[in-house]
């Protein structure tokens, strides 16, 4: 199409081509990080969180064990008589192999990775003593301890610089608000918004051009990890030229900002989007000549013409199943839209669809080929009884989140694998 032909059609849809309103703006932002290295914490409370923290530090004893996992009590009896006789663990283990014997090793685990009865044979041997036969739900073990791994406490040195630097965010989190505060002072008193901040040592933002959404004019983020959602709506709630109250985010960072001008929306013109209207342009015709398309041939199968038959004469035009369909669904998963699927049903079973119905990929008409009524209320219960199943699941898996969320947990699978006698 040539720019005339684009220029009209644009001025008939310009609503769908707008630049969004932009504003220049100058922010500055406050956060706990940017006090920490000003903050020194005294060694004796570092000391003292650390000796609160010392079992956390703490890493518990752990073995590597090589164990017999055998099927049954007779089998077990079986292998320790055998190392009674001297043998060792893996000729043991090749002696009874064809009993269901399995040789593996664990480990290095702690305690808590054990069974509790596993453990206590484990934890109560010295290195290269063989323990057992014991029983779990696993089986028979019989147990030797390959090498043992001292518990074993992060020293005061080790941990000294984290603690230092939670402590640090801690007072700084404290004290934030009342540097805040100050830089409020510094603007109130007359102090322009860029030379306070760098007074004060704050971060300062100068943004050229944002939208609503933190874009630039290009769709690009601006500053996405410093502006959020928050700062955008007082941002553009504000009049131009006078700096802002102090504000607080819902995490806890204080900012300030002024901004400088503001570029109304307004529609974009041809030379701004060209691509864009070119290929709505094409769009809208590629649409048109389908929906007529379309007419025609709803007209032909009215007079009794198939869809094969009607795919087979027409370039362009395919025939395809979807379905079944709920009257529930989106109709997305078959390339349908909600409207479409919505006259699906009112259609009956044969019936052809009354109209053409335009879909992502263009038009189409559409024909009931099977109705399949839904159940009577005495056939619900097979569905009842696994949405019950379902929602017993999501509530066990939200508590689950929830514990894990709160609570440390690590499942040692490697451990659990040998356990299982699945370990090589």
């Amino acid at each position: 199409p040539d720019d005339a032909t684009l220029e009209a059609w644009l001025e008939d849809n310009k609503d769908a081509f707008q630049r969004p309103e932009y504003r220049k703006v100058v922010i500055a932002i406050v956060t706990a990080q940017d006090l920490v290295d000003e903050i020194a914490v005294p060694e004796e409370e570092v000391r003292q969180l650390y000796e609160s923290r010392k079992s956390m530090f703490t890493t518990p004893e752990r073995r590597e064990i090589v164990q017999l996992l055998l099927p049954d009590e007779d089998t077990a009896r079986e292998a320790q008589r055998l190392l009674d006789e001297g043998k060792s663990l893996e000729e043991v283990a090749r002696a009874l192999e064809d009993k269901g014997t399995q040789l593996s090793t664990l480990g290095p685990v702690p305690r808590t990775q054990l069974p509790p009865k596993l453990a206590e044979v484990a934890f109560g041997l010295g290195e290269g003593e063989i323990g057992g036969p014991v029983q779990t739900p696993f089986g028979w073990h019989i147990l030797r301890v390959v090498r043992i791994e001292p518990s074993k406490v992060a020293s005061f040195e080790e941990k000294r610089a984290e603690l230092e630097k939670e402590l640090a965010l801690e007072k700084a989190t404290e004290q934030l608000p009342d540097f805040a505060a100050t830089l409020d002072d510094e603007i109130a008193a007359g102090t322009p918004l860029e030379e306070a901040a760098r007074k004060l040592g704050v971060k300062l933002l100068a943004i050229d051009a944002v939208d609503r959404e933190g874009k630039d004019p290009d769709g690009r983020p601006v500053a996405p990890e410093d502006l959020t959602p928050e700062m955008l709506e007082a941002i553009f709630a504000a009049p131009a030229g006078e700096p802002s109250l102090l504000e607080e985010t819902r995490d806890g960072r204080y900012f300030v900002f002024r901004v400088d001008e503001i570029e109304e929306a307004r529609p974009l013109t041809l030379e701004e989007a060209r691509d864009r209207i070119r290929e709505a342009w094409r769009r809208e015709r590629q649409l048109e000549t389908a929906r007529e398309l379309a007419a025609k041939l709803l007209e032909e199968a009215r007079a009794g013409k198939g869809f094969a038959e009607l795919a087979a004469a027409y370039a362009g035009v395919t025939r395809r199943e979807v379905g079944p369909l709920k009257r529930s669904e989106t109709g997305s998963a078959f390339g349908l839209t909600p409207s479409a699927v919505q006259a699906i049903f009112a259609a009956a079973e044969g019936a052809l669809v009354p109209e053409p119905v335009d879909t992502p990929q263009g038009v189409a008409l559409l024909r009931v080929t099977a109705v399949r009524p839904a159940p009577e209320p005495e056939d619900l219960k097979p569905v009842t009884d696994q949405l019950r199943v379902g929602w017993r699941s999501d509530l066990f898996a939200q508590l689950e989140g929830a514990l894990r969320s709160r609570y440390s947990i690590d499942v040692n699978q490697q451990a659990m694998a040998a356990i299982l006698g699945n370990g090589g």
